[in-house]
Order: structure tokens, then sequence, then C-alpha cells
């Protein structure tokens, strides 16, 4: 009985590192499907963190969102977190979206989701972007490489992060 019982739970341990596997197979396969970004295997190797932010603060010109977490701090432009939104509207198909011209964008307002993210509010009224720890951590970590690979998107795609500009492309059209 003994034996069946370390059976048991032997199958459930493997089970549940197959289910693991799956999963980080599914991340893995899902930030790769966004296209437009490399995956960062130093990203999906390390520990996701659960830890949350002590302090989240919008600037009065809310055009800067600090997020402090226990061990670092992050500055984030308003225009880096409009156009690396995880919301659903942003992705088309199997690449991700190039948001264009949001330079100018200021954010509204922060809401907290539960315990495990922030829902920002952009004054361009898009507002369906949950931003969860582990990403707003990434995004940190990562930002100059992901904010370098965003600029040159919008250079090969012929765009700009001016809206003027973006304006005028559009009325040419």
């Amino acid at each position: 009985m003994n034996d069946d019982r370390y059976l048991s739970t032997s199958k459930s341990l493997c089970f549940a590192e197959l289910v693991f596997r799956v999963a980080r197979e599914m991340a893995a396969a899902l930030l790769s499907f966004q296209g437009l970004f490399r995956v960062n295997s130093r990203f999906l190797c390390r520990k996701l963190s659960t830890e949350s932010p002590t302090r989240i603060n919008l600037r009065k010109d809310k055009k800067v969102l600090s997020v402090t977490y226990p061990d670092k701090q992050y500055t984030f432009s308003a225009e880096y977190l409009r156009v690396m939104s995880p919301s659903a509207e942003k992705q088309s198909g199997t690449t991700k979206r190039i948001v264009a011209g949001r330079q100018n964008v200021s954010i509204i307002h922060v809401e907290k989701v539960g315990n495990y993210a922030v829902r920002l509010i952009f004054d361009d009224m898009h507002e369906t972007g949950i931003y969860s720890w582990p990403f707003l951590k990434q995004l940190g970590d990562d930002k100059w490489r992901y904010m370098r690979e965003y600029i040159q998107a919008l250079r090969a795609s012929g765009k700009s992060r001016d809206p003027r500009a973006t304006q005028k492309r559009e009325k040419n059209k």
C-alpha cells in the first residue's frame, strides 16, 4: 500500500512537471507569437517574479509612471507603456501590430486589478491593457532593447512616433 501511494505521488509529480513544461512552452510560444519582438531566452529561463510593487506613482504631467519593487525601481514613459500594451486588440493574426504616433500620449488613470496587475487608461482612450507585475518587471529590465526594436520596426514600416507625421500619412492615403 505504501508503494502504491508513492507511485501515485510520483505519477502526480510527473504529471505536474509535464503540465509545467507544457505551460512554459505555451508561454514561449505566446511570446514568440507576438512576432515583433524576439523571445528573450534569459527571461524564459529566469524565475518569474510574483513580487508586487511596493509603490506605483504617476507623475503630475501624466507622462511617466514609476514602479518600485523591493529590489529595483523602474520608470516608464507613457509612450513606452502604450506601445508595449499587452491588450488583445493590439494583436492581429500572427504578428504584433505596430502602434505609431504615440509620442505625446498620457496616462489618465491607473487602476489596480486584483493583487496581480494594473490597468492603464491612456488619453487616446486605450484602456484594455492589463500589466501584470512580472510583465512590468520584464518591461523594466529590457526597456532599452524593446524600445530600440520598436523604433527599428517603425522605421522599417515607414511609420513614426510623432503623431503629426502619422496624421499626415493617413490624410495622404
